[in-house]
């Protein structure tokens, strides 16, 4: 019981930090006492700029303010400096394990108000859900960790450095990792103890029988 309480938490903690890593833009922020600063900061899905312009667009627009980065306003200098393949991936991949979190809290939501304590089907699952999510979000720290302040993309690389949005991703990634291993304990605990009941009872039924 215990075990699962801890689960609960893991997973309580690792969806809130997921979900503010990945809605927040401060994955990689900017030096901001440089001179001529081009960009303030970067999240996933937003970005906020300061009088940037982009050396290979031909005409002179400047860009400032924060901005949704799909938007089409962007799209010259999205697919050249703010959407880079790796940083493609790592949106990509952090999204599926956003979807694969929401996943756990509907099942952990099920299994609490739903299912028997002694379900531990349920608590595989709930166990592998969490393992796929955490494998999807490793990947794309790992990757924005290598990458994102990398000198080939954003401008003045040497002033860039990973803010506390990623690091809440981190932090969020590890307790998915520890919510899966917790879950995946305690159903293999309900299985063991299931197997030892029914031996039980069936050696109760029989003994009657006689």
């Amino acid at each position: 019981m215990a075990l699962k309480k801890w689960g609960y938490m893991s997973t309580i903690v690792a969806t809130l930090f997921v979900i503010i890593g990945y809605s927040t833009p401060y994955w990689l922020v900017s030096d901001l006492n440089i001179p001529k600063i081009r960009y303030y900061n970067l999240g996933l899905w937003n970005v906020c700029l300061n009088n940037f312009r982009d050396p290979l667009y031909l005409y002179d627009m400047v860009f400032n303010g924060c901005r949704y980065i799909p938007i089409e306003d962007l799209w010259f200098i999205r697919d050249q400096i703010l959407e880079p393949a790796f940083f493609i991936a790592v949106q990509v991949l952090f999204t599926f394990c956003l979807i694969c979190v929401l996943i756990a809290c509907a099942l952990v939501i099920m299994y609490s108000m739903c299912c028997t304590p002694e379900n531990y089907k349920m608590l595989y699952g709930i166990s592998l859900d969490l393992l796929i999510a955490a494998t999807f979000g490793t990947m794309a720290v790992i990757i924005f960790g290598a990458r994102g302040d990398g000198r080939d993309w954003m401008p003045d690389p040497d002033h860039n450095y990973l803010s506390w949005s990623f690091a809440l991703a981190v932090i969020g990634v590890y307790f998915l990792w520890v919510g899966s291993l917790l879950f995946f304990i305690e159903g293999r605990r309900t299985r063991k103890q299931e197997k030892s009941q029914q031996h039980i009872n069936y050696g109760m039924s029989t003994h009657s029988k006689v």
